[in-house]
């Protein structure tokens, strides 16, 4: 029985680096079905040892010899095979390997600090918002609209301080922490019309973005005001503005626009996600011919089987009947040399000889 043991190393290429904790399989390739030789796990220095005999080889002609290639996984996944280059007729013995895979690029994983709702929210609030615009109607609220954005920062896109204003005749703090009802008193003596109440819900959003730009600068006769309360105080009041149509039929137009961009998009991942189904309708496809082949071949490995094992019965039954017939043969021969020896101890061939001499005595002439 011929011993074989691979000593190999698996490294990175160009670093020459050992890698740890890949799955190395040896195989002998062979004209219709490889064998499998032996596995390991690579060590800390990328090292790994496989040990078999020439019994876990070999096509049905004896091959002594194996052509020896490997099979490199990460989990479960091929990274390296040297099918098509096997190294030819190992001789028994140590063979020593080194085997090369690309570098392994470990995937970064961090911590989001913001989850993946907030983040798109803002990418569009960044997006559509007119910044130019906020600044221009913001220029002489640059120290309410500093504290606003300040403090919503602070609470990480999830509250919104609104800062009070001031005018001549309606102080902020005659507004603003004030009880809702004091405070539409107060703005209908100075002829302000108090729009509507909402619930204070500080929020980055478009519509907390618009709100942003209808801060008053001031508090005069006949405006008309929204007002922000929470727990039956108010914490904010913005000015309603009255958009002309033109404006309101382009944001229209402009939502619509990006509403057609994202069913384009949903029809084009359709339209991927139905060349790949097909792909695989194919493929599912060939997989019976595949595998009616692969039985086939199997069927008939079983018949050479059984044939072989036949062939080994009907060997055994001549050896046994050879060994019937020697027997035979040699109690035969036994038989024969006893009666030799007894015609050797008696007088018989002296009366054989006397006969002869008598035969010849009576013969004419």
């Amino acid at each position: 029985m011929a011993e074989f043991e691979i000593i190999g190393t698996v490294v990175e290429r160009g670093t020459r680096t050992g890698v740890q904790g890949l799955r190395v399989e040896a195989w002998d390739r062979d004209t219709r079905f490889h064998d499998l030789l032996g596995c390991a796990t690579t060590d800390g220095a990328g090292q790994f040892r496989i040990r078999f005999t020439d019994e876990y080889f070999g096509d049905y002609g004896g091959d002594r010899t194996p052509d020896i290639f490997y099979r490199v996984y990460r989990d479960d996944t091929l990274i390296l095979s040297t099918q098509d280059r096997p190294s030819e007729n190992q001789q028994p013995g140590r063979i020593i390997v080194t085997l090369e895979v690309e570098p392994l690029v470990e995937p970064q994983v961090r911590a989001d600090r913001v989850d993946a709702e907030t983040a798109i929210k803002a990418l569009t609030f960044v997006r559509e918002s007119d910044f130019r615009g906020v600044q221009r109607d913001v220029a002489g609220r640059v120290r309410m609209a500093g504290t606003t954005f300040g403090k919503m920062a602070a609470a990480g896109f999830r509250a919104w301080d609104w800062a009070p204003l001031r005018s001549d005749d309606v102080s902020h703090t005659d507004v603003v922490d004030q009880d809702t009802q004091t405070v539409q008193a107060r703005l209908a003596g100075q002829n302000i019309e108090v729009d509507h109440v909402e619930a204070y819900d500080p929020k980055l959003n478009r519509r907390g973005g618009r709100m942003l730009t209808t801060v008053p600068p001031r508090l005069e006769s006949g405006d008309r005001l929204i007002l922000y309360e929470e727990a039956g105080r108010v914490k904010y009041y913005a000015t309603v503005r009255d958009e002309p149509a033109a404006t309101i039929d382009q944001v229209e137009v402009q939502r619509l626009s990006r509403e057609v961009a994202a069913v384009r998009t949903d029809v084009g991942n359709v339209s991927s996600l139905r060349t790949d189904v097909d792909e695989l309708k194919v493929a599912s496809g060939r997989q019976p011919d595949t595998t009616a082949s692969e039985l086939e071949a199997v069927r008939g490995q079983l018949a050479e089987i059984a044939e072989l094992r036949e062939a080994i019965t009907q060997l055994r039954t001549d050896v046994s009947q050879r060994n019937q017939t020697i027997a035979t043969l040699q109690a035969e021969l036994s038989t024969v040399k006893a009666s030799q020896e007894r015609i050797e101890g008696s007088d018989l061939p002296q009366r054989l000889g006397q006969l002869e001499t008598d035969v010849r005595r009576f013969r004419p002439g």
